[in-house]
C-alpha cells in the first residue's frame, strides 16, 4: 500500500535534514504505530506520505513515497486526497465552515458526493462523535477536544483508504478516546490502512500490525512488529519510549 525508499527531506531555509534515508514498507489493512520523541519528523513523514510534501510544502525531497505503487510526485494532490486522509495535531489548521456541518460538508462537496449522501454522512459521523447537537455552531466556538473530533469525523467521513493521525488522542477524553479506537478497528476491519503517530506507546500495543520507531535526527531506527519492539523496548528508553502505564486495551472491549 505504501513504501517509502530513502527518503530524506529538509525544508526551505533550513540547514538540517527532517528525515534522513528513511525506507520501510505497509501493507493493506495494516495499522502502523508511528513513535518518536518530538522533533524526529514524524509530522514532517505524514506529510510526505499524504503528498503535503511536496505538493503543498515545499524543500529538498530525497527518495521517493510510492502509494499503490505510484510515486506521490507524479500524483495530482486531489487524486492523493481522494486516497489519502490526514488528521493533523492542530485541528484549527483543518476546519473552514462556518458550521460544524459545513465543516463535514466541505470535503464530501470536494468529492462529488450528492446532497442526500452528504447529509446522512454529516448526521452519521457528527452522531458518532458527539457533535449532532452543535451540528449549526461555528466550530470556533467549540472546545480543543471537540475541534479534534469535528477534524477526525470530517476526514472519516471521506472514507479514505488510508487514514494518517498524528497524535489524535491528545485532546479527547476517556469517552473520545474509546469512541475514536472502536471507529478505527472498525475501519481497519473494513479494509482501510491506519496510521497512527505519537510519542507514547499506546496501550493498545497488542492490537498494532507494525511498529516504526524514529530518532530525534529523523533517521529509522526501527521497522518490525510489536512482538520484536516489546523485547528491544528498554532500548528506546533514552528516546523517551517507555511501557504504557494504563492496562492493555483487549480486541474485545473496541468492537
Amino acid at each position: 500500500m505504501i513504501e517509502a525508499v530513502n527518503l530524506g527531506f529538509k525544508y526551505l531555509n533550513s540547514s538540517n535534514k527532517i528525515l534522513s534515508n528513511i525506507s520501510f514498507r505497509i501493507r493493506e489493512n495494516e495499522l502502523v504505530l508511528i513513535l518518536g520523541p518530538s522533533a524526529s519528523g514524524k509530522t514532517t513523514l505524514a506529510y510526505c506520505i499524504s503528498g503535503i510534501i511536496p505538493h503543498i510544502i515545499d524543500g529538498e525531497l530525497e527518495g521517493k513515497v510510492l502509494i499503490q505503487g505510484k510515486d506521490i510526485q507524479d500524483l495530482e494532490f486531489s487524486e492523493i486526497s481522494r486516497k489519502v486522509g490526514v488528521v493533523l495535531q492542530n485541528p484549527e489548521a483543518q476546519i473552514f465552515g462556518m458550521t460544524v456541518e459545513e465543516d463535514i460538508a466541505f470535503g464530501l462537496e470536494n468529492l462529488g458526493f450528492d446532497t442526500d449522501t452528504i447529509r446522512e454522512k454529516i448526521d452519521h459521523w457528527l452522531g458518532m462523535f458527539d457533535l449532532l447537537e452543535y451540528k449549526k455552531i461555528n466550530p470556533r466556538f467549540l472546545s480543543g477536544g471537540q475541534k479534534q473530533k469535528l477534524v477526525i469525523a470530517s476526514v472519516m467521513a471521506m472514507d479514505p483508504e488510508i487514514i494518517i493521525l498524528d497524535e489524535p488522542f491528545v485532546n479527547l477524553d476517556q469517552k473520545g478516546k474509546v469512541t475514536l479506537l472502536k471507529t478505527l478497528f472498525k475501519s481497519k476491519k473494513n479494509g482501510k490502512t491506519i496510521i497512527l503517530i505519537d510519542k507514547k506507546v499506546p496501550n493498545f500495543l497488542e492490537l498494532v500490525d507494525r511498529v516504526i520507531i524514529l530518532s530525534q535526527e529523523g533517521r529509522l531506527l526501527f521497522a518490525s512488529t510489536p512482538s520484536k519492539f516489546l523485547k528491544i523496548m528498554d532500548s528506546f528508553s533514552n528516546l523517551g519510549i517507555f511501557a504504557p502505564r494504563d492496562r492493555p486495551v483487549k480486541l474485545v472491549s473496541v468492537r
